[in-house]
């Protein structure tokens, strides 16, 4: 058990530092672009339309909605959807690198 903890203390570690690379990258692609005069932010948008997704999705009834809720199901993170998908993303892709990788 104690290398399953230790393989998740270092994907983990390893998502917070793609994390932050991501983060300057994208400040740095938003830097770059209002130098040259682009004064949109695509990321900002690619955020509203996942919003605007998920709640077009929240207000079309579910077909297991009629069923009991589970008491024992975790709460979602307050983080927004798009930032839990690249999380879900950079997870995978690490776990592929990890399993895939020769020692």
């Amino acid at each position: 058990m104690s290398n399953v903890h230790d393989f998740f203390v270092h994907v983990a570690a390893k998502v917070e530092s793609l994390h932050l690379y991501i983060e300057s990258m994208k400040s740095a692609y938003l830097a770059d672009q209002r130098r040259h005069g682009e004064g949109s932010n695509p990321f900002l948008e690619a955020d509203r339309r996942e919003a605007a997704k998920q709640e077009a999705a929240a207000r079309r009834a579910h077909p297991t909605l009629h069923l009991p809720a589970i008491s024992a199901q975790p709460a979602i993170s307050a983080q927004p959807a798009t930032q839990r998908c690249w999380i879900v993303c950079l997870i995978q892709c690490l776990l592929h690198q990890v399993l895939h990788s020769k020692p």
